[in-house]
């Protein structure tokens, strides 16, 4: 039987499945203490630790959700893979 294709996910597709799940983006970012706007802010411009959250809310890895995103390890890619690196607190559980 032939595999089916990964489902590519759009940035609406990923809002609509996040409301499916009877959650807004608003009340998701404030419920992880981020700012009202830090998912749909994700859902545009890379966030590597906001991206992890949302993955794991939906049970979706960050990989597939975002592709472009990341290498083929699944590590981030570009300048936001980077960003973890220089986070105080990442540095300090090292």
């Amino acid at each position: 039987m032939p595999r089916l294709p990964k489902r590519t996910w759009t940035r609406e597709g990923i809002k609509a499945e996040i409301r499916d799940r009877g959650i807004t983006l608003e009340a998701l970012s404030k419920s992880w203490g981020y700012s009202p706007k830090a998912v749909t802010h994700t859902l545009s411009r890379p966030w590597p630790a906001i991206e992890a959250r949302i993955a794991e809310f939906l049970g979706i890895p960050a990989t597939e959700l975002w592709p472009e995103r990341y290498r083929a390890d699944g590590s981030p890619a570009g300048a936001a893979g980077n960003y973890a690196a220089r986070r105080p607190e990442t540095q300090a559980a090292a």
